[in-house]
């Protein structure tokens, strides 16, 4: 089996660093690249074509529906997992419209984002319960 390839697109450095020591330490998966800067981020997905790109909402530079957007018309193939402390509905609702197929809090356990990632690529969508 192929491992899953992650890139993570947050302005928090240390949940950043976190997020991405979890997950490589998981077999099926790897973490291609990361970026605390949103417009980085977006040029790096795009050159490195991940499965899976874990997108915060709240940057100070972009907004989160706006790279959501833009990836996923640039690379419909990526599967975008919103990543956030924000548990709204209506974040929920707009992210899902823009092209997001996931929806994780922060405040998640590890198990839970494993099952957000895995069923994303699958081609399945996810939304944390």
């Amino acid at each position: 089996m192929k491992a899953i390839r992650i890139y993570l697109i947050d302005d928090h450095h240390v949940l950043r660093q976190a997020v991405v020591a979890m997950l490589n330490e998981t077999e099926d998966i790897t973490v291609v690249g990361h970026s605390g800067d949103a417009r980085e981020g977006i040029t790096e997905v795009l050159a490195k074509r991940p499965h899976i790109v874990l997108v915060d909402l709240k940057m100070p530079d972009m907004n989160g529906l706006a790279v959501i957007s833009e990836i996923a018309t640039a690379a419909p193939d990526a599967g975008l997992i919103v990543f956030t402390m924000y548990d709204n509905p209506a974040y929920v609702w707009e992210t899902m419209s823009s092209g997001a197929r996931g929806y994780v809090l922060k405040s998640a356990d590890k198990q839970d984002l494993l099952r957000a990632v895995r069923a994303v690529a699958s081609g399945s969508g996810y939304l944390q319960a």
